[in-house]
């Protein structure tokens, strides 16, 4: 029975292998690396069949199965559209709509269905969405091997990138839609819970911290257009990058704020377990940090025309002081908090995985090293979101193998960056070699921590549920 429920999880995970396989068959660029990528694609289009049928057949469809499943097609289709977008087929805005909304999907609202004790099962507007994203995949696939035998009526790229992008444009506006059926569910929940408890929410305490907390991002959300209004106009940046920045940090600091509500429970002060009712100065540090990802990741994308050493080197550094002092300063003041901590934690994992998707593009760090480090926060990120709705706060671990991968990860990226200045001594070629091997063994040996972690964890979770039912049952 033990194989049985393993085996739709296995198929699952599967999809991370067929993900990065297809990656680097089909960057291969000849027409059997296309036949091998779209081999590829059905047989992950199989293993999403076969999970779900196989459990469903045996009867070991999980909760965790219910999150493992989806968020393994989320990693195959950033893959694929990774690929695409090296392929010079999908636009970047595209891939940033792709990731903004699967991202909100596995941070924002499923943690809020688990709160609300809702399904977070796919719904059949999801699975349509599903359909059509491996449709338009596999007839793009199609439309590359063509073009790579010169069988197309239009033997040129550019035709082709036009069906590329019609294609991708429909299938993000249909991911896009598809939200809605998800959200729906939400409004119900929150007017219920409106009237459940409407005296509970209308305390004093509580409506300040709301008040607090959304001032401190909108001042923050005007600060960063501010900042990278007067960015623009001094270097130059096209008035498309400006808007396409200033629609993606609009969505960010939305989801931002609906992230703090998922945590609203863990704004306190840890001395006195005193409610929080206003942000203090550690706290705004690491809202700082927090709200400045979409101009880190605009800033480095106009590499080209921002100043590195004058601008960007001298903001990177800014934020990862706040990273420094927000610590520091909560621990000389007594003013530690819960939300303080996942922040902390939180933002750092955000920020590398932004300048990690960033270095890729650039090719200043190589493909090994961006895979192991994507999955390396990917379980993180999936264990401790899941983990914490499940059991709370106190089951998140902190060991000092995450935080030495972490600190191995921040230390090479500036060397990375220097190596692609071409700085003499600093920047040289096995020297950054050499470090990344050093963070590869951190980050390899705090992932298979970090796996033997949320082993016990949640099988902790599954005995304690056992008791209790138990306990109810007596």
């Amino acid at each position: 029975m033990k194989g049985k429920r393993v085996i739709p999880h296995i198929l699952s995970f599967s999809r991370l292998a067929l993900g990065a396989g297809f990656y680097l068959v089909i960057m291969r660029k000849t027409p059997v690396s296309t036949v091998v990528a779209l081999g590829l694609m059905i047989l992950s289009l199989l293993t999403d069949y076969w999970d779900g049928k196989l459990a469903r057949r045996h009867d070991t469809v999980t909760m965790l199965g219910k999150w493992i499943d989806p968020f393994s097609d989320f990693l195959f289709f950033l893959a694929v559209y990774a690929a695409f977008y090296s392929l010079r087929l999908m636009p970047l805005i595209l891939l940033i709509l792709f990731l903004v909304r699967e991202l909100s999907m596995y941070t924002v609202i499923r943690p809020l269905y688990m709160v609300k004790k809702l399904d977070p099962a796919a719904k059949l507007p999801g699975k349509i969405k599903m359909v059509g994203q491996i449709s338009g995949s596999i007839f793009i696939i199609v439309c590359l091997f063509f073009y790579q035998v010169e069988a197309l009526p239009f033997p040129s790229l550019p035709g082709l990138s036009i069906i590329a992008l019609v294609t991708f444009i429909l299938l993000i506006a249909m991911s896009l839609i598809s939200l809605y059926w998800y959200i729906k569910p939400l409004f119900g929940a929150f007017r219920s819970d409106r009237v459940t408890s409407f005296s509970a929410k209308t305390t004093e305490w509580r409506q300040n911290l709301h008040k607090a907390v959304l001032l401190t991002i909108l001042y923050l959300f005007l600060a960063q257009i501010i900042f990278f209004g007067i960015i623009s106009l001094a270097f130059h940046i096209e008035l498309r990058r400006f808007v396409a920045f200033l629609l993606s940090a609009a969505v960010y600091h939305l989801l931002f704020y609906l992230g703090l509500y998922l945590v609203r429970r863990e704004f306190f002060l840890e001395s006195s377990t005193r409610p929080l009712t206003g942000i203090n100065i550690p706290l705004f540090l690491s809202f700082l940090r927090f709200s400045s990802v979409p101009t880190v990741l605009f800033l480095l994308l106009a590499i080209d025309k921002v100043p590195v050493w004058s601008v960007i080197i001298p903001f990177l550094c800014i934020i990862f002081l706040t990273d420094l002092f927000d610590g520091l300063l909560a621990r000389r003041l007594g003013q530690t908090t819960r939300v303080g901590r996942i922040l902390d934690s939180s933002s750092d994992y955000l920020v590398i995985t932004v300048i990690s998707i960033l270095y890729l593009i650039y090719h200043l760090v190589p493909l090994w090293f961006f895979v192991l480090l994507s999955v390396r926060l990917a379980v993180q990120c999936f264990g401790n979101v899941v983990l914490y709705y499940i059991a709370g706060y106190q089951s998140l671990q902190i060991s000092f193998l995450g935080k030495a991968s972490i600190f191995s990860v921040m230390f090479l990226y500036p060397f990375e960056l220097i190596e692609f200045l071409n700085v003499p001594i600093l920047g040289n070629s096995v020297l950054i070699t050499v470090l990344e091997l050093i963070a590869a063994c951190f980050i390899a040996l705090s992932l298979g921590e970090k796996l033997i972690q949320f082993k016990h964890a949640y099988a902790a979770v599954g005995k304690g549920s056992e008791k209790g039912s138990t306990s109810r049952a007596d």
